[in-house]
This record gives C-alpha cells, sequence and structure tokens, in this order.
C-alpha cells in the first residue's frame, strides 16, 4: 500500500464510520490468496470487523480492491441517498 492509499483509505473510514483511528490488515493464509480487513483501533484493542474485502491474487491487488469499495462506499455516504431502496 502506497502512502497516497493508506491516507485514502483512512480518509473513507472516517467518512464511512467517523472519527478514530482504524487498524487496516492484510491477510493470507496461503501467500498466494489475499484479502483485507478493517477494524477500529482502540489503542489497546481492536474493535470488532468492519469490512473485508473479497480474496486477491496479490497483496496490491487486495489493497487496490480495500481502496476502490470504500471510495465507492464513501461516495454513496456523501450523497446522502439511501444505499437499498426502502
Amino acid at each position: 500500500m502506497t502512502d497516497a492509499q493508506g491516507a485514502r483509505i483512512q480518509a473513507n473510514c472516517k467518512i464511512i464510520w467517523g472519527d478514530g483511528d482504524y487498524d487496516l490488515d492484510l491477510e493470507t493464509d496461503d501467500w498466494v490468496e489475499y484479502a483485507c480487513a478493517v477494524k477500529r483501533d482502540y489503542g489497546t484493542s481492536f474493535g470488532p470487523l468492519l469490512t473485508m474485502t473479497g480474496l486477491c491474487h496479490s497483496a496490491e491487488q487486495a489493497w487496490g480492491e480495500l481502496d476502490r469499495m470504500l471510495g465507492v462506499w464513501a461516495r454513496q455516504m456523501q450523497s446522502g441517498q439511501p444505499m437499498t431502496k426502502a
């Protein structure tokens, strides 16, 4: 993850879930498939999982997918429109 990408992801987390610190984690079980996860960082502990990407074929692809997902979600939040129809 580049510095710019990390800053963008953190900014989008704040738009979606509010001010605070967020733990961004790259996970893999086999070094073949990767996923990124987001949790709130409380300093001495982490909150529950807020979102996670699907499996990706590289670390870069996983960070890119998280960046894309949160960007779409943040724009939706800023639009003021509901995400689903009532």
